[in-house]
C-alpha cells in the first residue's frame, strides 16, 4: 500500500502549496525569502514537480501495478 509513503510527503506538499499561493498574489504565509520573489520560476517547478513525484513514487511499491 502506498497511503504511508503519501502520508510523509503531505507536510512538505502542503508548505510547497502555501508558498505557490503566496507567489499567486496571496497572502504571504511563510516567511519571505527574497531568492523565491527574485526568481518564482524555479520554485514553483520545484515544489510541482516534487509533489507529482511524491504521488507517483509512492505507487510504484504497489503490488498492483508492478
Amino acid at each position: 500500500m502506498p497511503y504511508p509513503l503519501i502520508a510523509l510527503g503531505v507536510i512538505p506538499a502542503i508548505a510547497g502549496s502555501l508558498r505557490l499561493v503566496e507567489l499567486a498574489g496571496g497572502p504571504h504565509l511563510l516567511p519571505a525569502n527574497p531568492r523565491i520573489t527574485a526568481s518564482p520560476v524555479p520554485v514553483i517547478v520545484h515544489i510541482v514537480g516534487a509533489v507529482l513525484y511524491v504521488i507517483l513514487g509512492a505507487f510504484q511499491f504497489s503490488t498492483g501495478l508492478r
